[in-house]
């Protein structure tokens, strides 16, 4: 079974070249895979390979944390202790260039927002979560699934119009996206029975696309 990066925080990485093709070809490889395991192994051997490749470290990045949500590999604490080495080879390799990543941004901010839920955040990390999560928008703002990341945590903090907001545009972008009809479902779900309806119907249209 193919590792699911962030569960319904589906994966929409965008790999840049690099000059060592095999690395590049072996990180492609790595998200085709299927198993916790082997992503991680070539994952790791695309490191070796090309030590300089800072895409490899932030899909690690995003990799260790999928894991923990799957319970699939580590506890939390090793999943964001990999966030943390992840989001530091980029400042490293990238030096003030990090700034105009939005992977690292959208990586940040995933990392902030999980620390913040096992209740080590502050104001000072709160603001810092929406200041990363807003960035990789704006660097990226056709990238849906960032969207959904922020409104994950408007939702868990009751600020259910503005992770509506977030999560209508991210449909504007993919409007068959499971992850944001999934948690439009549930924000409308407060307000009736609107969400059930919703998701409902989703899963009809959904089923016919197959066919």
């Amino acid at each position: 079974m193919k590792v699911q990066i962030l569960g319904l925080e589906e994966e929409q990485l965008q790999t840049r070249p690099t000059s060592n093709v095999e690395a590049h070809d072996l990180l492609m490889l790595a998200r085709e895979a299927n198993g916790h395991k082997r992503t991680i192994n070539l994952t790791q051997r695309v490191i070796e390979l090309n030590p300089p490749y800072v895409d490899a470290y932030i899909f690690r990045g995003f990799l260790a944390m999928a894991s923990w949500y799957q319970r699939d590999g580590g506890g939390i604490e090793t999943a964001l202790g990999q966030c943390e080495i992840s989001l530091g080879k980029a400042r490293e390799l990238m030096g003030d260039a990090v700034e105009m990543s939005f992977q690292y941004h959208w990586l940040n901010g995933i990392c902030l927002r999980q620390t913040i839920w096992l209740g080590r955040g502050n104001p000072d990390m709160e603001r810092a979560m929406e200041a990363a999560f807003k960035k990789a928008v704006e660097l990226n703002p056709s990238a849906s699934t960032p969207y959904i990341s922020y409104a994950i945590y408007l939702r868990w903090e009751n600020r259910t119009r503005e992770a509506e907001d977030q999560i209508r545009k991210s449909l504007e972008l993919d409007r068959l996206y499971p992850g944001a009809m999934y948690h439009l479902a549930r924000v409308l779900q407060g307000f009736g029975g609107t969400g059930i309806k919703i998701f409902t119907g989703y899963r009809v249209q959904q089923f016919r696309s197959n066919q």
